[in-house]
């Protein structure tokens, strides 16, 4: 990657936000005939030319006849060959009329299309699991998750994370509060007058968040970021003052140095350390919420555990966006773990990850409160489609009862708050696109750097697949 100076004469790399923005988010190819999609159109991920192509077929209400045998090659070249085979494979992959409005509205309805990624691309070695070289490991690091989930929940120390009094920023740039509800408490989460039922939701879910997860205030206000930002920049720029600008080597070399030297000339492995340390910590953090979920008892272990591994990529992003800065090139800050993107570009590739900091972007301009984190947070952790339950009719029953109580937390300060929960619930489809996008790059990476040995809980749950 180019490197740009932009605070001095330290060649760091800091990110083209703007040649970032340009960049199309990742989208599957076109259903029916393999070229690039521009959107989901009628229940489907399809190009602009099959798009205009069904909605033609609906108002003409025409029947088609193939000239052939009903099996013709629908392909970007070919797709004008036969119209009824063109029309029938939209039909095979669920276009319809009704489903012109499908993932607007519900969780379960948005994340669904995402799943479907896997089949479109047509390549299904991007999400098939690799064979396991010892499958009685796989299923020691299974027996770890079912360890966390029978402890008591964990005392999390804040010590090391003291709040201090900042000023709290205001939920949204785009939508205006009715008053700033970053300045109410857990306590103040719902009214006697709503559904018993819902109130204790809501204050349980924030008030188990916010004791494990103390330092989320601060990390959603902004002004205090952008000093821990600049932190990790300067650091990252007078390490280059001093040694230089140097890009990575390749991994083969690397490695090939480290068995001939023990030499870590990069501080790749110092830098795997502290990260596997951080992220194994998270996970027991993010096991003790999870126990702490409104209904979570109703699920079998068995599901439990099945969601737990699925959703937590998408759980970490939510508590970790607010870290990354793509100006400056930070992509953890604030926290124990303070890493740059020169850093990251050590150890992984950076496609996911620059998608990933666009992403953060996105949702740094809506300005999330710590309530509506902590809400997202259990709405996207318990998504039925995911995984093979026992039980995905209540799992879908808890979801459904989690966005009422992000509904309802909402209206108490938006006056629009139908606008409000949309733009929330609209930025959970592409964080599981990204999902699905990085699971090829976490096989490769538990294989690069033997995570199997190092960090078994991480290991684990990167290798989370539909079974």
């Amino acid at each position: 990657m180019k490197t740009i100076n932009a605070l001095g004469t330290a060649d760091v790399a800091v990110i083209d936000l703007e040649s970032v923005e340009k960049s199309p988010l990742f989208l599957p190819p076109c259903k029916v005939c393999g070229a690039t999609a521009s959107g989901f159109h009628f229940g489907a991920y399809t190009c602009e030319p099959c798009k205009a192509f069904f909605r033609r077929a609906l108002l003409k209400d025409q029947i088609y006849k193939c000239p052939k045998d009903g099996n013709c090659t629908i392909s970007t070249k070919r797709r004008r060959s036969c119209t009824s085979c063109r029309l029938a494979k939209c039909f095979q992959f669920g276009m319809s009329k009704e489903a012109v409005k499908f993932g607007r509205y519900t969780v379960t309805q948005k994340t669904k299309m995402i799943t479907e990624v896997r089949k479109i691309r047509g390549k299904e070695e991007l999400l098939t699991p690799k064979p396991s070289k010892d499958r009685s490991s796989q299923k020691e690091r299974s027996v770890d998750i079912d360890k966390r989930l029978s402890e008591p929940s964990m005392e999390m120390s804040t010590s090391s994370n003291s709040l201090s009094s900042l000023p709290e920023p205001s939920p949204t740039d785009v939508l205006e509060p009715k008053r700033n509800i970053q300045k109410i408490n857990s306590s103040q989460a719902a009214s006697p007058s709503e559904d018993k039922e819902e109130e204790g939701m809501i204050q349980k879910i924030i008030t188990a968040h916010e004791r494990i997860y103390p330092w989320m205030r601060q990390y959603l206000n902004p002004e205090y970021m952008s000093e821990r930002y600049l932190e990790v920049y300067e650091e990252q720029k007078l390490k280059t003052a001093i040694f230089g600008s140097l890009t990575p080597i390749p991994l083969e070399e690397y490695q090939r140095i480290y068995r001939e030297t023990g030499l870590d000339i990069d501080d790749r492995k110092e830098i795997l350390q502290k990260t596997g340390n951080h992220i194994e910590r998270g996970i027991q953090r993010y096991v003790s919420f999870i126990k702490c979920l409104p209904g979570i008892k109703e699920l079998s272990k068995t599901d439990v555990i099945k969601l737990i591994k699925a959703a937590f990529y998408e759980f970490w992003f939510l508590g970790h966006y607010q870290r990354m800065d793509i100006k400056l090139g930070v992509t953890g800050a604030g926290g124990e773990l303070k890493l740059h993107f020169n850093d990251w570009q050590k150890l992984a590739p950076d496609d996911i990850l620059l998608a990933e900091m666009k992403l953060a972007e996105s949702l740094k301009r809506l300005k999330l409160s710590v309530e509506e984190v902590a809400l997202l947070r259990a709405i996207v952790f318990m998504s039925k489609d995911r995984c093979n339950l026992e039980n995905g009719e209540k799992v879908e029953e808890l979801q459904m009862k989690y966005v009422t109580c992000l509904e309802q937390t909402i209206h108490k300060f938006y006056d629009n708050p139908k606008q409000r929960l949309s733009a929330l619930l609209d930025r959970l489809a592409p964080i599981r696109e990204l999902t699905e996008l990085s699971l090829k790059d976490n096989k490769t990476f538990i294989s690069d750097w033997d995570l199997d040995t190092k960090f078994p809980l991480w290991t684990e749950l990167l290798s989370v697949d539909d079974s």
